[in-house]
Formats: C-alpha cells, structure tokens, sequence
C-alpha cells in the first residue's frame, strides 16, 4: 500500500513534471507560435481574438456604408428637390413669357380696317365741315324794302364830276367791328356812282382825351386835313366808348363834297343810320342801306330794294370749328377702325 501510494505520488508527480514540460513546451510553442503561424491553443485564443476584430471593423465598415448610403439618399433627394425645383420654375417663366409674348401679339395683331362705321364717321364729318363753312363766318344776303325817311330832301343836287375813279381803300377799323369789309365797299361804290363823292369810313378807337362831342368833332376834322387829300371827300367818323362799342358819331367832308353832302343831306344820313341800326344788321349793313338810302334820296331817285345780309360769327370761329370737328373725327375714326384681337377664355 506504501508502495502504490509512493508510486501515486511519483506518478502524479511524473505526471506534474511532465506537464510543466509540457507546458513549457506549449508555452514556448506558443512562444514560437506567436511570432510564427501559431496552430495551438495560443493560436486558437489568436484566431478567436481576430474574428471580434473583424466584426467590429465589419460593423464600423457597415455603419459607415449605411451613413454613405444615407448621405447618397439625403444627396439624391436634394438633388430631385433640386431638379423638382429647377423643373417647377422654367414652365411659369415660360407661362409669363408666353403671356408677354401674346400680349405683344395682340399688340402687333390690332390693326385699322375700313369698316361702315369708318365711313359712316368720316361722312358726317365731312358733311359737318361743309357746314361750318357755308354758314359760319359768312354773310348771307337778302331784299328787303327799302326805308323811306320822314326827313325832306330840300334843294337841287348835282353829282359831283372829278374824273376819279372809286379808292377803295377808304375803310379803317381801329376797334374790329366789320365782319365783311368787302360788303360794306360795294355800298360805298355805289354811293359813289350816284353822288360823284368819295365817301370814308373811320372807326376810332377808344381815346380818353376826347371826352365830349366837341373834341371829337375837332378830331374828325383835323384828321381829315390831315389826311385826306381830297375835295370831294366825305368822312365818317365813329368813337369807340370805354367797352369798345360804337359811340358817338361826326363827320367832315371836303369844300365841293359838301355842296351834296350838306347839313340837311347829314340830317337824312342820321335818320338812316337810326333806323337800320336796331341790332338786327350788323354795322357794314346799317352803313351801306344808309349810304345808298341816302343818296337815293337827296337825288329823288326811288328807293330799291336794299341787300341786307346776316353773318353768323366770325371767319376765325369757323376755322376754330372746322379743326375742332376733324380733330374730333379723327379720334373717332381711329377708335372705330382699330380692330383688337379677342381675347380667349381660359381653361382651368
């Protein structure tokens, strides 16, 4: 019993020994198989040790990938919000410059065209300016009866024989009171033929120094000394008042003239003047019946009918009218001639 208990004993302790040769073995294989390919168990804690690594370096590899990913994904799609974005906003710039470009369509497109009411404007236009013409500004002449006045003619009269013919520039007009010079010349030319004297017609205007009758009696016969060098002449002479209306009227005549126009052929003037001058005529009328009526008169011719005439405004109004009605008319005219493209519904 001894014995086997030694030989335990040795056994277990060869077995010790051996181990730690062993194990010295090992450990120096391990040693070798550290720094060499390492087939033991130190290789089998090497190999077990390598695959955590690699599955953290496959884990890190993986969490990366999937930022990668992530990012590519996040990167894609600003990129199609991008694209969406820039695809969005071409078709409004189209939209708008498509609106612009119809617009400008419709503006190029508008166009004039003769149409009825073109003409049917320009006809009462035209017919508007004719008259305006014919009425406005123009004297229309008429016969009336002539005026027999209640003053006598006393005394035989001669017509004055000088050889001269008619002046016809024996008409000024200070204070723009004749409309129709022209008429009132054809009175005084006849008056003229009857009488042999030169008749003149003056309209003064207003003078604040001739304040009475008596300083513009003074005036109508300086003046005709002055200036006109004729004996056969007759002046008459009309003041204009403060308003510019006629006032007070005179006359002067030259030494032969007034062995036909005397005081009492003056008297018979007067009455004439008075009766035609009633606001019916205007004043070249009121001058030429008066004239005439006189001369008729003072030489016991018999009265004939008279011309007298009605001038509605003035040549100025006319022309005023006339270029307002074609300024109008062309308004007009280039409204009605526009033709506008229509306009297309819209379609939602």
């Amino acid at each position: 019993m001894p014995t086997e208990k030694i030989r335990g004993k040795k056994s277990a302790a060869a077995d010790s020994a051996s181990g730690r040769g062993r194990t010295g073995t090992r450990s120096s294989v391990e040693r070798r198989t550290k720094s060499g390919s390492g087939t033991r168990s130190s290789s089998g804690r090497t190999q077990a040790q390598k695959p955590t690594a690699k599955r953290a370096g496959t884990a890190k590899r993986s969490t990366e990938s999937r930022n990668v990913s992530a990012r590519t994904k996040s990167s894609d799609t600003s990129r199609k919000t991008s694209v969406k974005r820039k695809s969005t906003n071409p078709p409004q710039r189209k939209k708008t410059d498509t609106a612009r470009q119809s617009r400008s369509t419709r503006r190029q497109k508008a166009e004039f065209r003769f149409t009825p009411q073109v003409f049917a404007v320009i006809a009462v236009a035209v017919l508007a300016m004719f008259a305006v013409s014919r009425f406005v500004g123009r004297t229309v002449y008429k016969e009336v009866p002539a005026y027999t006045v209640s003053t006598q003619s006393v005394g035989e009269r001669f017509k004055l024989v000088s050889g001269s013919e008619f002046n016809p520039d024996c008409i000024t007009d200070e204070i723009d009171i004749l409309f129709d010079e022209e008429y009132l010349k054809v009175g005084l030319a006849e008056f003229f033929e009857i009488t042999g004297v030169q008749p003149y017609v003056y309209f003064k205007k207003y003078d604040v120094t001739l304040a009475d009758d008596a300083s513009r009696e003074i005036f109508a016969r300086e003046y005709y000394d002055a200036n006109i060098h004729n004996t056969n002449g007759f002046l008459f002479m009309c003041f204009a008042d403060a308003n510019g209306e006629p006032g007070f009227m005179t006359y002067a005549d030259g030494i032969h003239a007034d062995n036909v126009m005397d005081e009492n052929a003056a008297s018979i003037l007067w009455e004439y003047i008075d009766h035609y001058n009633d606001g019916n005529l205007v004043f070249e009328e009121v001058l030429t019946d008066s004239f005439i009526g006189t001369a008729n008169t003072i030489f016991g011719l018999p009265q004939k009918t008279v011309l007298e005439s009605h001038t509605n405004g003035s040549s100025k109004l006319r022309f005023l009218l006339i270029g307002v009605i074609a300024l109008i008319s062309v308004i007009i005219v280039i409204n009605t001639g526009t033709v506008k493209p229509k306009k297309k519904s819209r379609t939602r």
